[in-house]
């Protein structure tokens, strides 16, 4: 199997200042488990969704109060190659 038949695309991102509950949104509309996080159109990391169960469901947090650069992996060598477009979902 190659890459290319199971990855997403494109790029599912937004800016590092949405409230976590638009991630959710984007990540269930797009039905990817990732988003590439940006700041001033840079990638700066990554949310999964172990990172939303982990840091707000468990901990009983209100998604629309949590900015998503306070539970994004920070820049993960990989994202230097991803040229996400802020906002895009399929």
């Amino acid at each position: 199997m190659k890459v290319k038949e199971i990855m997403s695309f494109p790029v599912i991102a937004e800016d590092e200042d949405v409230p976590v509950a638009k991630i959710i949104k984007h990540m269930e509309l797009s039905r990817v488990g990732s988003v590439v996080i940006t700041s001033e159109g840079k990638t700066i990391g990554i949310i999964v969704d172990q990172d939303i169960a982990a840091k707000v469901i468990l901990k009983d947090i209100n998604p629309d109060e949590m900015k998503a650069k306070e539970i994004c992996r920070h820049t993960p060598l990989f994202l230097f190659f991803i040229i996400p477009r802020k906002g895009q979902v399929k």
